[in-house]
């Protein structure tokens, strides 16, 4: 995935880039010659709208849903004299926890400018700063079951933990749930061991 001809090299970096976009370019791979050893099965072009020269315009774009859902986005283009332009532009995204404990948000913030001159006619220089914040309590689990190992069978016994999914790890029934459980070296000792998260 390349933003702006750039490669992003973790997989949360193209959580924020897709706003005030020229648009997308999906390439199928194999794609090794252009975009480098990363490109086996293809490449994602994100082309950022660029700064029009002579133009002053600009918008915004808002959305609200359920979870306190929000969507902001939205962009400016100003002339700086008659051979140069700046845009600036953001995104603003979040919403509250699906899970009971707050987590599974989202508080993302992110921002571009970027500054065009064409001090020549054959010659245009493009100068783009990005920022992307990704906030917020994080992605969520519950705990499913428990195992303890049976030493008779020589297997591990399944306990369902019968905590509803919607309660996630740091809500007070999955707390008091885990507080059941000894600590990790007495675990050893004892067979049973901490449920594991899903």
């Amino acid at each position: 995935m390349n933003l702006d001809n750039i490669y992003l090299g973790l997989a949360t970096s193209a959580a924020s880039p897709f706003y005030d976009l020229e648009r997308v370019e999906v390439v199928k791979g194999p794609q090794g010659t252009l975009y480098g050893r990363n490109a086996t099965g293809g490449a994602v072009n994100i082309i950022p709208e660029k700064p029009q020269l002579g133009t002053t315009s600009g918008y915004v774009s808002a959305s609200y849903g359920n979870y306190d859902a929000y969507g902001i986005d939205g962009a400016v283009n100003v002339p700086v004299g008659d051979r140069s332009a700046l845009r600036i532009s953001a995104d603003f995204l979040g919403h509250s926890g699906y899970l009971y404990d707050g987590t599974s948000d989202e508080d993302t913030k992110a921002g571009r400018i970027q500054f065009l001159t064409r001090p020549i006619p054959n010659l245009s220089i493009r100068i783009s700063a990005d920022y992307a914040d990704l906030g917020g309590a994080g992605e969520g689990a519950q705990y499913l079951n428990s195992f303890a190992y049976n030493r008779t069978t020589g297997g591990y016994v399944v306990t369902p933990s019968n905590i509803p999914s919607q309660f996630g790890l740091y809500s007070t029934p999955s707390q008091n749930y885990i507080q059941q459980f000894p600590p990790s070296p007495q675990a050893a000792t004892s067979g049973r061991c901490h449920p594991t998260p899903s």
